[in-house]
């Protein structure tokens, strides 16, 4: 996985926390995806609960339509790559019928995202 880290202003961050600029293809390989998402999940009993259901699933991480357009990767501040699910975003496609999915993939992505909204 590659990532570029930049502050806002562009210049060398001061913070602890630094701008990333996304890389939308994050990884080809399921593990390296689940890994990701664990390491931001970390420590918040909801989103861990929320990132097992959907890793457990396998189905959604294995979707090229859903990490492009539903995840994000970003680093820590030692550079630790972490992946976002955008739940709300993913639920509002599953609604609008831009994310086509069999009935047990809807019920599984909708029950992870109320799940990770606590």
């Amino acid at each position: 996985m590659e990532l570029h880290r930049h502050s806002q202003s562009g210049q060398r961050p001061t913070a602890n926390y630094t701008q990333v600029v996304i890389t939308r293809a994050l990884t080809t390989r399921l593990e390296d995806l689940a890994a990701a998402l664990r390491k931001h999940a970390e420590g918040g009993l909801y989103a861990e609960a929320a990132v097992e259901l959907l890793i457990e699933h396998r189905s959604w991480l294995s979707r090229g339509d859903f990490v492009r357009g539903f995840t994000e990767l970003v680093n820590d501040m030692i550079g630790t790559p972490m992946a976002v699910v955008d739940w709300h975003g993913a639920v509002e496609a599953l609604e609008a019928g831009r994310l086509a999915c069999s009935s047990s993939e809807n019920q599984v992505l909708r029950l992870a995202a109320s799940i990770a909204e606590g």
